[in-house]
């Protein structure tokens, strides 16, 4: 029998069958969204985030309920802890006006759970502090010079007058001082040593003396501003504390930055 041929007004069959390729992030990220609608949003202070679980999740920040940024933790609690302290640090910001929201997720679902995604899923038109490089990574010493217009750190800069907590008191080599006194900055503090992409011969000469020069540190309460100066101080004359829109830095220096202010030098 003669195989029947499609004419010219016929429309060729439907063939039974497709790929299908089920959009899961989409799917997570929209259950995430219906989620974080359902939660109020909580106060950024210490007595709502001592509940929490050091547990990975997402978050979302608001200032006066608007939300202003979006992101993820390996540990929600001790992320959110940073962000409270950060933000009592900046100029224009008032910590009471900060709120938060946090969902823990199971570690099986962190590839769904991205920050990029988020940001996308909600626009940086809502997300204004996303958009301006609020939580960056230090930019490195070849970016101290670089004006910073229509950031976060341009709008909210660093208040060098905060309180600076939980420095121990004593005698210590200056470069274990200034390592401690990194971790009790509510922002980012760099100084002059030997790190990866540091210039060779002036950051080693910088950090052996660090190393053998023998200082104390003050026992009285202090501004990040005075304890620094007081360390400094005992440094051998070169050195240049300076407070840039969204770090302070220590190098041995005669330096002016347009964007910052010169705190000491020796």
């Amino acid at each position: 029998m003669a195989k029947k041929s499609t004419t010219a007004n016929e429309k060729p069959p439907t063939p039974s069958f497709a790929d299908f390729d089920f959009d899961l992030a989409h799917a997570v990220l929209q259950q995430l969204v219906e989620a974080f609608d359902k939660l109020p949003v909580g106060k950024l202070v210490s007595t709502n985030l001592g509940q929490m679980k050091p547990e990975q999740g997402v978050y979302q920040l608001f200032e006066n309920e608007e939300l202003r940024y979006v992101g993820k933790a390996d540990k929600l609690r001790h992320r959110l802890v940073r962000h409270m302290k950060a933000l009592s640090a900046r100029c224009g910001i008032k910590v009471e006006t900060i709120g938060f929201k946090a969902l823990y997720i199971h570690r099986n679902w962190t590839t769904w759970t991205t920050e990029t995604a988020m940001i996308d899923f909600f626009g940086s038109n809502r997300l204004p502090w996303n958009a301006s490089g609020y939580g960056s990574n230090d930019p490195g010493r070849k970016r101290d010079h670089t004006d910073e217009t229509d950031t976060f750190n341009a709008r909210y800069p660093i208040n060098v007058d905060v309180p600076c907590i939980g420095m121990v008191t004593g005698k210590f080599a200056a470069f274990d001082a200034l390592k401690l006194f990194s971790k009790k900055t509510p922002y980012t503090f760099r100084f002059q040593r030997v790190t990866k992409g540091s210039s060779g011969g002036d950051a080693r000469s910088a950090e052996a003396e660090l190393r053998k020069t023998e200082i104390t540190v003050p026992g009285a309460p202090m501004t990040v501003r005075e304890m620094l100066i007081a360390i400094v101080k005992q440094l051998s004359p070169g050195w240049q504390a300076t407070a840039l829109r969204g770090r302070v830095i220590l190098y041995r220096e005669n330096a002016e930055y347009a964007h910052g202010e010169v705190l000491l030098r020796t």
